[in-house]
Protein backbone atom coordinates (compact mmCIF):
# COMPACT_ATOMS: atom_id res chain seq x y z
CA UNK A 1 0.00 0.00 0.00
CA UNK A 2 1.16 3.39 -0.73
CA UNK A 3 2.08 5.82 1.75
CA UNK A 4 -0.93 8.03 0.44
CA UNK A 5 -3.09 5.15 0.99
CA UNK A 6 -2.28 4.08 4.15
CA UNK A 7 -2.66 7.54 5.40
CA UNK A 8 -6.22 8.15 4.06
CA UNK A 9 -6.54 4.78 5.93
CA UNK A 10 -6.18 5.60 8.89
CA UNK A 11 -7.22 9.00 8.81
CA UNK A 12 -10.43 7.11 7.83
CA UNK A 13 -9.79 4.75 11.07
CA UNK A 14 -9.25 6.98 13.60
CA UNK A 15 -12.23 9.33 12.60
CA UNK A 16 -14.52 6.23 12.00
CA UNK A 17 -13.92 4.98 15.79
CA UNK A 18 -13.68 8.41 17.61
CA UNK A 19 -17.02 9.18 15.66
CA UNK A 20 -18.32 5.72 17.50
CA UNK A 21 -16.65 6.17 21.06
CA UNK A 22 -18.08 9.79 20.80
CA UNK A 23 -21.71 8.37 19.63
CA UNK A 24 -21.25 5.33 21.71
CA UNK A 25 -20.29 5.05 25.12
CA UNK A 26 -24.63 5.50 26.32
CA UNK A 27 -24.58 2.48 24.51
CA UNK A 28 -21.96 0.60 25.85
CA UNK A 29 -22.53 1.30 29.38
CA UNK A 30 -26.20 -0.18 29.02
CA UNK A 31 -24.24 -3.27 27.45
CA UNK A 32 -21.80 -3.39 30.09
CA UNK A 33 -24.51 -3.15 32.91
CA UNK A 34 -26.65 -5.75 31.36
CA UNK A 35 -23.44 -7.84 31.33
CA UNK A 36 -22.58 -7.72 34.45
CA UNK A 37 -26.27 -8.58 35.46
CA UNK A 38 -27.28 -11.60 33.61
CA UNK A 39 -24.03 -13.31 34.63
CA UNK A 40 -21.13 -12.65 37.64
CA UNK A 41 -17.43 -11.55 36.52
CA UNK A 42 -16.34 -8.16 34.91
CA UNK A 43 -18.13 -7.00 31.80
CA UNK A 44 -14.93 -6.63 29.51
CA UNK A 45 -12.97 -9.36 28.32
CA UNK A 46 -9.35 -8.85 26.78
CA UNK A 47 -7.85 -11.44 24.20
CA UNK A 48 -4.75 -11.76 23.10
CA UNK A 49 -4.23 -11.60 19.30
CA UNK A 50 -1.55 -11.53 16.88
CA UNK A 51 -1.74 -7.80 14.46
CA UNK A 52 -0.18 -6.69 11.40
CA UNK A 53 3.18 -7.91 11.34
CA UNK A 54 3.11 -10.35 13.84
CA UNK A 55 2.72 -7.74 16.97
CA UNK A 56 0.54 -9.26 19.68
CA UNK A 57 -2.05 -6.84 21.35
CA UNK A 58 -4.57 -7.18 23.94
CA UNK A 59 -8.46 -6.98 22.03
CA UNK A 60 -11.25 -5.73 23.81
CA UNK A 61 -14.82 -7.21 24.02
CA UNK A 62 -17.54 -6.76 25.91
CA UNK A 63 -17.60 -10.87 27.73
CA UNK A 64 -20.22 -13.14 26.53
CA UNK A 65 -18.93 -16.39 27.74
CA UNK A 66 -19.45 -17.56 31.77
CA UNK A 67 -16.25 -15.72 33.76
CA UNK A 68 -14.01 -18.68 34.86
CA UNK A 69 -10.68 -16.86 35.85
CA UNK A 70 -7.68 -19.12 35.34
CA UNK A 71 -9.90 -21.66 32.89
CA UNK A 72 -7.53 -22.40 30.49
CA UNK A 73 -10.56 -23.46 28.17
CA UNK A 74 -10.25 -23.28 24.81
CA UNK A 75 -9.66 -19.86 22.99
CA UNK A 76 -11.74 -20.71 20.32
CA UNK A 77 -15.61 -20.33 20.83
CA UNK A 78 -17.92 -21.98 18.49
CA UNK A 79 -21.90 -21.11 18.42
CA UNK A 80 -23.17 -24.14 20.20
CA UNK A 81 -20.61 -23.59 22.83
CA UNK A 82 -22.07 -24.30 26.49
CA UNK A 83 -19.41 -21.29 27.86
CA UNK A 84 -21.42 -18.72 25.98
CA UNK A 85 -24.43 -16.84 27.59
CA UNK A 86 -28.08 -16.36 26.69
CA UNK A 87 -27.43 -12.35 26.22
CA UNK A 88 -23.67 -13.44 25.36
CA UNK A 89 -25.81 -14.74 22.04
CA UNK A 90 -27.53 -11.94 21.53
CA UNK A 91 -24.00 -9.70 21.71
CA UNK A 92 -22.86 -11.51 19.58
CA UNK A 93 -26.01 -11.78 16.89
CA UNK A 94 -25.13 -8.20 16.30
CA UNK A 95 -21.43 -7.85 16.55
CA UNK A 96 -22.42 -5.86 19.99
CA UNK A 97 -19.39 -7.04 21.72
CA UNK A 98 -16.76 -5.42 19.65
CA UNK A 99 -17.81 -1.79 20.15
CA UNK A 100 -14.95 -1.54 22.93
CA UNK A 101 -12.42 -2.59 19.99
CA UNK A 102 -13.07 0.61 18.58
CA UNK A 103 -10.44 1.89 21.20
CA UNK A 104 -7.66 -0.58 19.57
CA UNK A 105 -8.54 1.23 16.75
CA UNK A 106 -7.34 4.46 17.78
CA UNK A 107 -4.61 2.66 18.98
CA UNK A 108 -3.44 1.36 15.71
CA UNK A 109 -3.76 -1.97 16.58
CA UNK A 110 -6.61 -3.11 14.68
CA UNK A 111 -8.15 -1.67 11.45
CA UNK A 112 -12.08 -0.88 10.73
CA UNK A 113 -11.32 -2.09 6.99
CA UNK A 114 -8.79 -5.20 6.96
CA UNK A 115 -8.33 -8.89 7.96
CA UNK A 116 -9.79 -9.60 11.49
CA UNK A 117 -6.81 -10.12 14.26
CA UNK A 118 -5.88 -14.00 14.79
CA UNK A 119 -5.68 -15.86 17.98
CA UNK A 120 -2.10 -16.47 19.02
CA UNK A 121 -1.29 -19.87 17.08
CA UNK A 122 -4.67 -20.63 15.47
CA UNK A 123 -3.96 -19.91 12.43
CA UNK A 124 -0.24 -21.76 12.31
CA UNK A 125 -2.38 -25.00 12.41
CA UNK A 126 -3.68 -24.07 9.25
CA UNK A 127 -1.79 -21.94 7.26
CA UNK A 128 -2.38 -22.58 3.68
CA UNK A 129 -1.29 -20.40 0.86
CA UNK A 130 -3.98 -19.81 -2.48
CA UNK A 131 -2.13 -18.90 -5.56
CA UNK A 132 -4.61 -18.25 -8.58
CA UNK A 133 -4.86 -17.11 -11.47
CA UNK A 134 -7.33 -15.44 -13.74
CA UNK A 135 -9.23 -17.71 -16.81
CA UNK A 136 -11.56 -16.29 -19.22
CA UNK A 137 -14.03 -18.85 -21.32
CA UNK A 138 -16.20 -18.64 -24.14
CA UNK A 139 -19.30 -16.02 -23.22
CA UNK A 140 -22.01 -17.56 -21.80
CA UNK A 141 -25.16 -16.11 -22.88
CA UNK A 142 -23.65 -12.92 -23.88
CA UNK A 143 -21.75 -12.90 -20.46
CA UNK A 144 -17.99 -13.30 -20.77
CA UNK A 145 -17.05 -16.07 -18.19
CA UNK A 146 -13.95 -15.72 -15.89
CA UNK A 147 -13.15 -17.45 -13.30
CA UNK A 148 -10.48 -17.42 -10.62
CA UNK A 149 -9.07 -20.89 -10.36
CA UNK A 150 -7.50 -21.80 -7.30
CA UNK A 151 -4.49 -23.78 -6.21
CA UNK A 152 -3.64 -24.79 -2.76
CA UNK A 153 -0.19 -25.34 -0.87
CA UNK A 154 -0.18 -26.33 2.99
CA UNK A 155 2.89 -25.69 4.95
CA UNK A 156 2.11 -28.59 7.42
CA UNK A 157 -0.78 -30.87 6.44
CA UNK A 158 -2.30 -32.67 3.06
CA UNK A 159 -5.57 -31.09 2.34
CA UNK A 160 -6.96 -34.27 3.61
CA UNK A 161 -6.24 -32.80 7.01
CA UNK A 162 -7.83 -29.85 6.34
CA UNK A 163 -10.46 -28.89 8.83
CA UNK A 164 -13.97 -29.89 7.00
CA UNK A 165 -15.54 -26.50 6.15
CA UNK A 166 -12.21 -25.51 4.51
CA UNK A 167 -11.82 -29.18 2.88
CA UNK A 168 -15.43 -28.45 1.25
CA UNK A 169 -14.53 -24.74 -0.05
CA UNK A 170 -11.61 -25.74 -1.98
CA UNK A 171 -12.43 -29.88 -2.59
CA UNK A 172 -13.84 -29.47 -6.16
CA UNK A 173 -10.62 -26.90 -7.38
CA UNK A 174 -7.90 -28.43 -5.60
CA UNK A 175 -8.52 -32.08 -6.71
CA UNK A 176 -8.99 -31.09 -10.64
CA UNK A 177 -5.95 -27.68 -10.42
CA UNK A 178 -3.61 -29.20 -7.79
CA UNK A 179 0.00 -29.85 -9.35
CA UNK A 180 1.87 -29.60 -6.00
Amino acid sequence: MRRRQRITKRTFDVMSAAAGLVMLPAILVVLMIAVRDTSPGPALDRQLRVGQGGRLFWVLKLRTMRYAPGDGGSTVTTASDERVTPFGRRLWRYHLDEIPQLWNVIRGEMSIVGPRPDVPGYADEFQVELVGSWRSGPASQGRPRSTFVMKSRCSQMSPTQWPTTMRSCFRSRHDSTSST
